[in-house]
């Protein structure tokens, strides 16, 4: 499920929480562990301020305010989750750093593709206005007075 800004309830109701930018992971895990991280990286969450909208702010370097790119939040997240893991051995960050490169440098299967010519396009795209026409006659009025 991915949700934008959620609201507050909504926000108590979410367990895990992925948060990316630009492609790149800003903060994986516990939705109750998210502020620590926040804390930890030097932006702990305003009081009486949405948990969500202030993490995706934080992060989003379209605003323009921030004190860090979203390279920086990248490597305060990895930082993060190798003290946080330290002697553990359920994640290590050379596992999270195999599994990016594994992903990023993974061959694509190409797909032949074909173009219909542009009589068949033509004919096609007709088709599909008079279809339009006959399911919705009143757009045709509306043109007409366009």
């Amino acid at each position: 499920l991915t949700i934008h800004q959620p609201s507050s309830f909504i926000w108590k109701q979410i367990d895990s929480v992925v948060l990316v930018a630009k492609g790149k992971l800003m903060y994986q895990g516990l939705r109750t562990n998210m502020e620590s991280f926040f804390a930890y990286a030097g932006h702990p969450t305003p009081a009486e301020y949405n948990p969500a909208d202030h993490y995706v702010t934080a992060v989003n370097d379209d605003f323009g305010n921030n004190t860090m790119s979203v390279n920086d939040w990248e490597q305060k997240f990895l930082e993060y989750t190798e003290r946080q893991t330290e002697g553990s051995d359920k994640f290590s960050l050379a596992t999270y750093k195999d599994r990016t490169s594994f992903v990023s440098t993974r061959k694509k299967k190409e797909i032949e593709t074909c173009r219909a010519g542009p009589r068949v396009a033509a004919i096609a795209l007709t088709r599909r206005y008079f279809k339009n026409l006959f399911f919705n006659p009143g757009i045709l009025g509306t043109r007409i007075a366009m």
